[in-house]
């Protein structure tokens, strides 16, 4: 038979809520046994409770959904309060779990007693204390429920020893939260008539912007806006998050007329991060490196979904340490250059690992570029002496340009065949063109 600790950790586990940030003491010791056996919901060890509220507070604002806290008694409690008022002004939705000495030692007055409630309440707008193990996990339920709530809320349950040690009841599914309020059709249009009046005025009026409205949709929508309007997006002192399009790929026609925007920022396949470059295929897919992802290069079609990837973050053939340049060569190949490594690398168009030339001496290798469109001369940069590096079709070193008297970073930027070819890149200062 489960506890009432047990309980209400398979609750939390039942409703979706699978991290856990403690920072424990003697009265929280059965809710950890039930971490520790309970398998789907990962507990994370806080050596102080305000990087345990913290933390929290983190995890809502990345992950929009909350996390629970366990705090051992008042006092722990009090320790985390700063990063809860935090919490709070950013509507992050936390779950916290408070020990409390037994019902039956409470008269004792031991030294760590206090008034957890009041203690808990100026920072919550859900305060409770579970009074049988039975309701244990009903409790826990309807603490999530509330920390769910739209825009999101701080929900601190207070659990007794004894209500943790004796038998608990049945896992409890959390009640849907209500629904987010709509909004005010009429005071949308009066805010779309101020803004259409004061537009020859720019700076006049101004869009404020906070919760939800600074993530990616509502931020596309408000920059569409100011451009047709000429007003300011301004964003509220407390904004938990405000996605800045690290990891998104925008999409024009031949007319420079914006098609669409596509990617989602992470780590993981299909997403992308810290991208440093981006090449469009002749069959018309969509290579991207970026530099923390975990396929070094990754292959969209033009719509954004995603087809494959290859080459990891480490040392090896076909690998990186810093990719940092795409170009193509006779349809079916890929090359790549790594900054760190001072090498391109050679792919067919399917991630297959080709070769590679360049090496120790060519410098920083930030670019690549294939100069014509059958392949016959493939230049890199380096960069720590400001050298252009041009390879035969053979991959042989046929031309250095520069010299170590140039302290300029060479930032390689792209080639493309006119008459004869014309090099186009730039040093720190100024453009130059090279004819080959």
């Amino acid at each position: 038979m489960m506890n009432g600790a047990e309980s209400l950790v398979r609750t939390l586990v039942h409703n979706q809520v699978k991290v856990c940030f403690t920072n424990p003491g003697t009265s929280e010791m059965h809710f950890v046994a039930a971490l520790d056996t309970v398998p789907g919901i990962r507990c994370v060890l806080g050596l102080f409770e305000g990087v345990v509220t913290g933390a929290a507070d983190g995890y809502y604002r990345l992950a929009q959904r909350p996390a629970a806290t366990l705090l051992h008694l008042g006092p722990g409690l009090g320790n985390g309060l700063a990063n809860l008022h935090n919490a709070r002004k950013a509507n992050s939705g936390i779950v916290n779990i408070v020990g409390e000495h037994a019902t039956h030692h409470l008269a004792y007055d031991a030294p760590l007693t206090a008034d957890i409630e009041g203690v808990a309440r100026p920072m919550s707008h859900w305060v409770h204390t579970s009074r049988t193990s039975q309701g244990v996990a009903q409790d826990g339920a309807h603490a999530i429920t509330q920390a769910r709530t739209a825009p999101g809320r701080i929900a601190t349950l207070i659990l007794p020893a004894d209500t943790a040690w004796n038998p608990g009841g049945e896992v409890c599914t959390a009640e849907a939260p209500e629904s987010r309020a709509a909004y005010d059709a009429e005071a949308l249009e009066a805010a779309a008539r101020a803004l259409e009046s004061v537009a020859p005025n720019a700076g006049r009026c101004a869009i404020l912007l906070g919760g939800v409205g600074a993530l990616d949709t509502a931020l596309t929508w408000a920059g569409r806006i100011a451009a047709r309007t000429g007003c300011a997006v301004l964003g509220e002192y407390n904004v938990p998050r405000t996605e800045r399009g690290a990891g998104r790929v925008h999409v024009f026609d031949a007319d420079l007329v914006h098609v669409a925007t596509w990617g989602v920022t992470g780590l993981d396949s299909a997403q992308l991060r810290d991208i440093t470059a981006l090449a469009v295929a002749p069959d018309g897919r969509v290579f991207v490196t970026c530099a923390a992802t975990r396929y070094a290069v990754q292959v969209f079609q033009l719509d954004g979904m995603f087809v494959t990837g290859f080459g990891r973050h480490e040392l090896g053939p076909g690998n990186f340490s810093l990719p940092s340049g795409l170009a193509f060569m006779n349809g079916d190949r890929v090359c790549v250059s790594d900054a760190i490594r001072q090498i391109v690398q050679v792919f067919g168009t399917d991630g297959t690992f080709v070769g590679t030339f360049g090496g120790v001496g060519i410098g920083l290798a930030i670019g690549v570029a294939i100069r014509a469109a059958q392949f016959r001369d493939c230049p890199a940069a380096g960069a720590h002496v400001g050298d252009f590096l041009l390879f035969d079709g053979d991959l042989g070193l046929e031309l250095r340009l520069g010299g170590e008297g140039d302290d300029d970073l060479l930032e390689f930027l792209a080639l493309w065949r006119r008459e004869v070819g014309d090099v186009f890149f730039h040093e720190a200062r100024h453009f130059s063109v090279l004819e080959l």
